[in-house]
């Protein structure tokens, strides 16, 4: 039996404060992709499926996508997040992908 491939991708959000108390800059974490630090603001959830909070970056997001879809049909994308293993539905890749990685 042939192993699926999947793209990992990640994302539900557990929502925490976007300042801390007495602080003016926003709350900011480290995207797993490009290891940047970035404001929470600027993570995506993947899929409405996924078990974690968001950990990947818009951008690495949308480049992620852009660059899969040139070997993989969109429907054997995964969580970018290590050991999610959620796929990409439709719905998913409508919410996460610009208008013209979508058209791909």
């Amino acid at each position: 039996m042939a192993a699926r491939q999947l793209v990992a991708f990640h994302f539900p959000y557990l929502a925490t404060p976007a300042h801390r108390e007495g602080s003016t800059e926003p709350e900011v974490r480290e995207c797993t992709v490009c290891l940047d630090q970035k404001p929470t603001l600027e993570f995506v959830q993947i899929t409405e499926n996924c078990p974690h909070e968001r950990n990947v970056c818009s951008e690495c997001a949308q480049q992620t996508l852009l660059s899969t879809l040139n070997g993989v049909n969109w429907n054997q994308l995964g969580c970018m997040s290590a050991n999610c293993g959620q796929v990409l539905r439709h719905v998913d890749m409508r919410r996460v992908a610009t208008d013209e990685i979508f058209e791909q």
